[in-house]
């Protein structure tokens, strides 16, 4: 399925293999393989987003080229708000030192109802979900992902804990890494690819790009991540 990326149309539906492994519990699959301001979820799903960009920013095989201004969304309440556990893809490349949201999904209301996976001011990814006054995050170890190229990151969550994989090899982690999920968050009312949408409005953008998307309603095994 990763070769249709490189299209210049939508990858739909009917288009995708859904025998294959990687496929099972998929609930969201952003390909960035089109031009225009909709990015098409070729899950069966069909959460497209509109993004902030112009046109000629997103381009085969690059991705949704984001300069810390831009993002692509979707208003959805309580996205996925039954799973308890999941996985989520992203591939990105940035040459910032500052943070910025790869994906989140919260609540507009407040700014304490969602879950955001995101790049530190140290160069480090973390995953941090909050309901209200109680919140849960974990911080990964590697501090190299803003060196200009392509990297693979995967969060997984087990119900239990959480995983991080980035090219493939798994983080070490700090933090509470009790495994909430969408479950936990509840009252969100978006997803949001490249910056965070909150009551406080948008902030948190993400410079650089960010690719091939995936969201599964499973928890991703090591040997996939890999």
């Amino acid at each position: 399925m990763n070769e249709q990326f490189l299209t210049e149309r939508p990858t739909f539906p009917a288009q995708i293999d859904w025998s294959h492994p990687s496929t099972k519990g998929l609930v969201g699959c952003w390909l960035f393989n089109e031009k225009g301001m909709r990015v098409w979820d070729s899950s069966p799903y069909h959460n497209h987003l509109t993004t902030t960009l112009v046109d000629g920013a997103k381009r085969p095989s690059t991705g949704l080229l984001l300069d810390g201004t831009n993002y692509a969304s979707l208003t959805i309440p309580d996205f996925r708000s039954g799973d308890s556990q999941g996985a989520i893809e992203v591939w990105f490349r940035t040459t910032t030192t500052g943070a910025g949201w790869l994906f989140g999904s919260a609540d507009e209301a407040s700014d304490t109802r969602y879950l955001a996976i995101f790049k530190d001011a140290s160069q480090k990814m973390n995953v941090y979900v909050i309901n209200g006054g109680s919140a849960k995050t974990v911080v990964g170890t590697r501090t190299t992902n803003n060196n200009g190229i392509w990297h693979h990151l995967v969060v997984s969550c087990n119900g239990t804990t959480w995983s991080f994989f980035i090219d493939g090899t798994a983080e070490s982690l700090t933090g509470s890494n009790t495994g909430e999920w969408f479950s936990f968050a509840t009252a969100r009312a978006n997803i949001t690819l490249g910056a965070a949408k909150t009551l406080s409005g948008v902030s948190n953008q993400f410079t650089g790009d960010i690719g091939f998307t995936r969201i599964y309603s499973r928890q991703m095994l090591a040997g996939e991540a890999r």
